[in-house]
């Protein structure tokens, strides 16, 4: 990283700013030679002529120096702002090519900030997500991440697994040095599944923030389940406000899902309108039923949709039966048409669940059915933390690293539980940027116990 190279870091077109980025080891020496002055202190902006390579003014800008390490790369690096003509930014780098510089590859200032340890690989993952979130509150759990917040867990996390991983490999590895007035596992089982249960918990709870942090990003899934012609489509386009789904009074006109994306509040969510659960011999509806069914599997809201023009039906039963513990609220539809609603809702209430009356032909109870999908979704007890599919893979792993450590430390078998614990060290290690922890076990090792005499 010894060259030195600049970019534009605003849009391209024309606008009030651009800001030309310059940054490695020589860009001061590039930057005096374009305003012809000496750079103002670190973080200091000073307003400065720019030059061209023809020693002509091409604008008035404002520029500020990051004297290394302070800055984003880590490096010495330069920020000119100058006025929104892309004329004006294109001649100053042109310029500053001349001097040396080189045109900057995609992302290489956040990859140069990575390599000078600026940031860790997850906080460029939340980075990413910061940049091109589509909704805000993806954008403030990635703003959470990319800021580092959550490494001081994590590495406490990690340490207290070194820690464990130490303990154990003394236990099994040198028993004799271990220094306790009785010798043998048993001694020792009880602390160690106490140090267990710890780290599980907390990796828990990391995992739990990052899956809220993910269906941010990607929106929560809301699936609409229900017999035939209970009116799911219908409600499909009156949450979205516009006609999505195809509605018909003949039951089975859904064969195949219909998926859209849909903001309730803040919150991105997927809406998807499945073929009503019954049973058929018809080949097609039948697929589309078997998909419903793994959709509704797959729901982070499922919602059961009702007629409530007429009892529950042996098809509403079933459905039931199949899917309700899966199941988060009950719409009743066709609310117009009934003269005791409430009597309705009623009959519905006995299942347990939140029950919404709505008649998607109206739009009555709309609005209050949207606001109780938005305070189910906003229920979660764990503050969202957006991280990447790898993070979250690498926490998974070591989450099952640690419950087959955990059951093979309560059957006695801790030879192989302390390889469990090294393997979800390595996982969690990942995530911060170590690869290989086994340098790391035998540092904590060898400075806890006296191995060598």
């Amino acid at each position: 990283m010894s060259d030195v190279i600049v970019a534009i870091s605003t849009p391209p077109g024309v606008g009030a700013i651009h800001v030309v980025r310059l940054s490695g080891r020589g860009s001061f020496l590039l930057a005096e030679k374009v305003i012809k002055k000496k750079l103002p202190p670190h973080g200091t902006m000073k307003l400065a002529k720019i030059y061209d390579s023809e020693g002509d003014v091409i604008d008035h800008a404002l520029v500020v120096a990051f004297y290394a390490p302070r800055s984003y790369t880590g490096e010495d690096m330069v920020e000119f702002h100058v006025h929104g003509n892309p004329v004006i930014a294109s001649a100053l780098i042109s310029y500053l090519i001349s001097l040396g510089a080189r045109l900057a590859e995609p992302g290489e200032f956040t990859k140069r900030a990575l390599l000078s340890g600026k940031m860790t690989l997850s906080q460029v993952e939340a980075l990413h997500e910061v940049i091109y979130g589509k909704n805000i509150e993806s954008v403030k759990a990635a703003t959470r991440s990319a800021s580092g917040e959550y490494e001081k867990d994590i590495k406490a996390i990690y340490d207290d697994i070194l820690s464990l991983a130490s303990a154990m490999r003394a236990d099994v590895d040198y028993p004799e040095d271990v220094e306790l007035e009785e010798y043998g596992f048993d001694d020792r089982k009880g602390d160690f599944l106490i140090r267990i249960d710890s780290i599980l918990e907390r990796l828990n709870i990391l995992y739990k923030r990052i899956e809220v942090g993910q269906k941010l990003a990607r929106g929560y899934k809301i699936v609409l389940i229900g017999a035939p012609n209970v009116g799911k489509s219908s409600l499909l386009n009156a949450l979205l406000g516009y006609e999505r789904a195809i509605v018909s009074d003949i039951p089975g006109t859904t064969r195949d899902f219909v998926e859209a994306m849909h903001m309730i509040g803040h919150v991105p969510v997927s809406l998807v309108d499945v073929a009503g659960i019954r049973h058929t011999t018809d080949k097609v509806e039948k697929i589309g039923v078997d998909r419903a069914r793994q959709m509704a599997s797959e729901a982070d809201l499922l919602i059961w949709v009702v007629d409530g023009s007429k009892a529950a039906t042996e098809d509403d039963l079933r459905i039931w039966e199949e899917f309700g513990e899966k199941i988060g609220l009950i719409v009743v539809n066709k609310i117009d048409v009934v003269n005791k609603v409430e009597s309705v809702i009623s009959q519905f209430k006995s299942f347990g669940l939140p029950v919404i009356g709505v008649s998607t032909k109206t739009g009555q109870g709309i609005d209050v059915l949207v606001e109780k999908i938005g305070d189910l979704l906003s229920q979660s007890e764990y503050t969202p933390l957006y991280m990447s599919g790898r993070v979250m893979s690498h926490v998974s792993e070591a989450l099952k690293y640690i419950k087959e450590a955990q059951e093979l430390v309560e059957t006695d078998m801790p030879e192989i539980a302390s390889i469990d614990i090294e393997r979800a060290a390595n996982h969690v290690g990942a995530i911060l940027g170590r690869a290989d922890v086994s340098e790391d076990v035998l540092d904590k090792l060898f400075s806890t116990f006296c191995v060598g005499k």
